[in-house]
């Protein structure tokens, strides 16, 4: 019976609409869930979120290590190591016989490390020394300095098929990444080559997240030599016996360099100079560039 006007609903339209009600219900319910399940991420789309390329600053950074400078006790040696190697084919690279001075003075800082150690107390306590080296090599065009120093793996020996003392100037990079980390402290950089009438001075640090440098300051200064570059580190270490024997084998090894030590191992110590004059006036034969044997390289590289 159709009534008119609006009046009450019949017993029977209430029992039909209630099924009918419910089932809207469940519809939107699940509707609303399957809403919800769409914009919840599965899990290769939350792992494709974090997906990101990693710089070599970045990758160094963590894995130091991996270049000798896992640790207090190997970095000092480290340091002095990667910094007259590059000294050493700068002043090749010109064709002149190297003259190295490297400065190594005990600071009034130190440097704690956590330890596992009952012995130490927990905490082992590293003196901070300031390391500079200073060489008659070719010097850095001011153009380039801040990323010669501050971009890690730019240089001109990845490219270049002949023999050097590195291959992508790794080493000075990580010891001013060792330096930032550990203390904070910036490297400072002065440069002349031999049409520069005068030096240039960068004090900078690299930014690890986009391995690029940060140049703190940059301005002229005087230099002694008419050529080449002086590195200005400061690195928390331990002088030990290694250091003079590691300084011996490099004057072994190079005896057509001229290498002067002075060493102050503590702050209240006396300075030790050491000097090895070189045996011989004649430089080594440079390395002739060659290009890759066929039999070293695989199909792949062989099709770039």
């Amino acid at each position: 019976m159709v009534r008119e006007g609006g009046g009450e609903k019949s017993g029977a339209d209430k029992v039909v609409g209630k099924p009918i009600l419910r089932k809207a219900k469940r519809v939107r319910r699940g509707q609303i869930k399957e809403r919800a399940a769409s914009e919840t991420p599965t899990v290769a789309e939350a792992e494709a979120k974090k997906m990101r390329a990693v710089n070599p600053a970045q990758y160094y950074r963590q894995n130091l290590g991996q270049l000798g400078f896992g640790d207090p006790e190997h970095a000092l040696v480290q340091t002095i190591k990667e910094l007259v190697d590059n000294s050493l084919d700068a002043a090749e690279a010109m064709g002149v016989l190297p003259e190295i001075a490297v400065t190594l003075t005990a600071t009034e800082k130190e440097y704690e490390v956590i330890t596992n150690r009952v012995k130490d107390g927990g905490i082992r306590k590293f003196p901070i020394f300031k390391i500079t080296v200073e060489d008659n090599g070719c010097g850095v065009v001011r153009s380039k300095v801040a990323k010669a120093f501050g971009k890690v793996l730019y240089g001109s020996k990845f490219f270049s098929f002949k023999q050097s003392r590195g291959q992508q100037g790794l080493g000075v990079h990580a010891a001013i990444i060792y330096a930032q980390l550990t203390l904070l402290e910036p490297a400072v950089i002065t440069t002349k080559t031999e049409t520069d009438e005068k030096a240039y001075r960068v004090v900078l640090k690299i930014d690890t997240e986009q391995n690029k440098p940060i140049v703190i300051s940059a301005e002229d200064v005087p230099f002694d030599r008419p050529h080449g570059t002086t590195v200005e580190l400061m690195v928390a270490g331990e002088y030990t016996k290694k250091v003079e024997s590691f300084i011996k084998e490099l004057s072994l090894a190079n005896p057509h360099a001229e290498l002067k030590f002075i060493l102050k191992p503590t702050v209240n110590g006396e300075e030790k100079v050491i000097h090895y004059p070189r045996a011989t006036e004649t430089l080594p034969p440079p390395p002739k560039e060659i290009r890759p044997h066929i039999l070293s390289m695989e199909p792949g590289a062989l099709l770039e």
